[in-house]
């Protein structure tokens, strides 16, 4: 099969369009619709539906996307792999926790390798973390919790969630279930994952959270939490050398598992290496062994 009709497939399906798709790559649209149709008849079936506006990908196209996206970046990678060691880039998926504790560290990690990594860091939401890497849109990624596909997750380490609140907030160092259920809370939105996990372990507990606002931006709870609008149960290792901000301890023990989602293929050199301090990285982060 022709590399170049499927990164031609790629093009097509990610702008809905074949004119659009003929433009971005440069070549005439009549060569581009004869590619097309020759990988369709390599393939035995159809993968585009003519519309007003350009074309609908067919259910065949939508199976053939993601093994299509991962071939390719895996062909990407032959050379860097037969080369041995050279400068490349490596695209990594956090969660907003990771990104916000760990972000920094990566980079320098890739800078000190040697050769250096080019790193590019892509902080977004569990499910989509894990289907870009399913796709080969990254090499791999930091998330909570597995999805259904073909990626491979390997456990980290467990990153514990405590009950926050503004240090001028006259409270204990140990909060009671009554306090717990009469303070006023910061939380993410349904169906974020620590949403979920908060959720479940107050059902659990029999508290109904008073919840007053919810955010999904971690910089902004943190800064909500700070300013006394409300109490969160944020992420342990992100709240190291945060000022205005008080732990306190609860009966309610939250955590959840950090995993190293990756595709079964081999990787370059260069996302080895990084796959390795990546590794080290999240561990001593989540077990306290670093300062956020």
């Amino acid at each position: 099969m022709d590399a170049r009709r499927l990164r031609y497939f790629l093009a097509i399906h990610d702008n809905a369009s074949i004119s659009r798709a003929a433009a971005n790559l440069g070549i005439a649209q009549p060569a581009l619709s004869q590619q097309l149709a020759l990988l369709e008849r390599d393939l035995g079936a159809r993968l585009f539906d003519r519309t007003p506006t350009g074309v609908q990908a067919t259910p065949a196209a939508e199976r053939l996307y993601p093994h299509a996206r991962a071939l390719l970046t895996d062909l990407d990678q032959l050379s860097e792999i037969v080369r041995g060691p050279a400068r490349a880039k490596v695209r990594i998926g956090l969660m907003a926790s990771v990104a916000f504790g760990l972000g920094v560290d990566l980079i320098e990690a890739a800078r000190r390798l040697d050769p250096p990594v080019d790193l590019q860091l892509i902080e977004d939401r569990n499910d989509v973390l894990s289907a870009m890497v399913e796709q080969g849109l990254l090499d791999f990624a930091i998330v909570a919790h597995r999805n259904a596909g073909h990626c491979e997750y390997e456990t980290l380490a467990a990153e514990p969630l405590v009950y926050a609140c503004s240090a001028s907030w006259s409270v204990s160092d140990q909060v009671s279930m009554r306090e717990l259920a009469d303070a006023p809370l910061v939380l993410t939105a349904r169906p974020h994952s620590v949403r979920t996990l908060v959720d479940c372990a107050l059902d659990q507990a029999g508290v109904t959270p008073h919840v007053v606002a919810e955010v999904n931006s971690l910089g902004v709870l943190i800064r909500a939490v700070s300013a006394g609008i409300g109490a969160s149960f944020l992420h342990a290792p992100v709240l190291r050398g945060i000022a205005g901000v008080k732990v306190c301890r609860t009966e309610i023990d939250i955590s959840r598992t950090l995993l190293l989602c990756r595709r079964p293929t081999v990787s370059s050199a260069a996302t080895q290496r990084l796959l390795d301090e990546t590794r080290a990285l999240v561990r001593a982060w989540a077990d306290g062994g670093m300062d956020a």
